[in-house]
């Protein structure tokens, strides 16, 4: 249920903890959140429809939260993905090993396929291009990559078995229909080409973190040889693919673990991540060689009671950021009313004020 925050946050409720959270592209203020009991012996999970109305002004009023509805997953739901091409399709990575398509207009699931038997998947991502809008990829805790085709799940297109551990998220490159990039446990970031014989193009290893698991993932939404990630140590890591001997950019952007990242379509030099600190922090990454480059922060909140395991931003309203957490809540902020930081360097160190505090007290 919708509680009532003080100021211009709003808040939701459930029953169960939720890891994943996805806005349509296609319906405005229509999203999705995976839920996983964490407290019943058999896990089972729900599938929650929800309309988020921000008015489109940030300014204007608190966002309202409504639920649609709650679909029974059977089992805890880890991951969950929009299909921009198939605009009424959602696809679940679940804990028993299947994933899950659902067709949201009819509110019902239409298949179920076991994609990895005794093992849970962990991740799953859609190709949002038109000739390619029929692909997707699974990741698994058994650290198999699996391509299929969503008219036969039948058959395997391909698997890619690099990794040596857990795969945590795989990523479709949102600029390059055929590249996708994968991260692990094992510390690893592997950039594949659906075309190739299974290999991949190429291995991106942080050494100063050395095998540091790697536990998020995301693309730049316009430049197609950047990859931002997060490890378990809290850092956010800023990659040119192209260059596998050293990072463009790093920053300790949590004090633990850092779960979930995501660049915004709006402004695309603007980022978010979610931390196991339960903060919420957005960034901007300047990597104009003709400016003063860098990771700078400039707004966070700290809502939740617990870690936050995923977030997303609404393309229809970009001043307004949802995320979700162990907690059971689901959190919508206007980035207006979210705490201001203002960080610039001086003499090589790096001053941070913030402009305006937070007024806004955990739920």
């Amino acid at each position: 249920m919708q509680k009532n925050s003080p100021f211009w946050f709003s808040t939701y409720s459930f029953d169960q903890a939720i890891n994943s959270i996805g806005f349509s592209t296609n319906y405005k203020g229509i999203c999705c959140c995976g839920s996983y009991n964490l407290n019943h012996w058999y896990h089972d999970g729900l599938l929650h429809v929800l309309h988020i109305d921000s008015e489109n002004n940030e300014n204007s009023s608190k966002p309202s939260i409504k639920l649609l509805t709650s679909l029974k997953n059977k089992i805890g739901i880890n991951q969950l993905v929009w299909s921009e091409i198939y605009k009424e399709l959602v696809t679940t990575a679940n804990q028993d090993g299947t994933i899950h398509l659902w067709n949201i207009n009819n509110m019902k699931q239409i298949i179920s396929v076991l994609v990895d038997k005794g093992y849970s998947i962990t991740s799953v991502d859609w190709n949002q291009f038109n000739e390619n809008s029929n692909l997707i990829l699974t990741g698994s805790t058994s650290s198999r990559i699996k391509l299929y085709d969503v008219r036969n799940f039948e058959i395997i297109i391909n698997q890619f078995a690099e990794h040596t551990k857990v795969v945590n998220q795989v990523k479709w490159n949102t600029n390059n229909k055929d590249e996708f990039a994968s991260v692990s446990d094992d510390g690893l970031i592997k950039i594949w080409d659906k075309r190739s014989n299974k290999n991949s193009v190429n291995t991106l290893l942080d050494r100063e973190q050395g095998k540091s698991a790697i536990k998020c993932c995301d693309w730049h939404k316009q430049n197609d040889w950047i990859l931002g990630v997060g490890n378990e140590n809290g850092q956010l890591v800023i990659w040119d693919t192209r260059n596998d001997l050293q990072p463009l950019q790093r920053r300790q952007a949590h004090s633990s673990a850092l779960l979930s990242v995501s660049f915004d379509s709006f402004d695309v030099n603007r980022l978010m991540t979610g931390g196991k600190d339960q903060t919420l922090r957005i960034w901007n990454s300047v990597i104009d060689s003709s400016k003063q480059q860098g990771i700078y922060l400039t707004n966070e909140h700290k809502i939740h009671r617990e870690a936050i395991t995923s977030l997303d931003w609404d393309i229809h309203n970009p001043g307004v950021v949802t995320s979700v957490s162990t907690d059971e809540t689901l959190v919508c902020a206007p980035i207006s009313h979210m705490t201001v930081v203002k960080e610039y360097e001086v003499k090589g160190n790096l001053v941070a004020e913030k402009l305006r505090p937070q007024r806004v007290s955990k739920l």
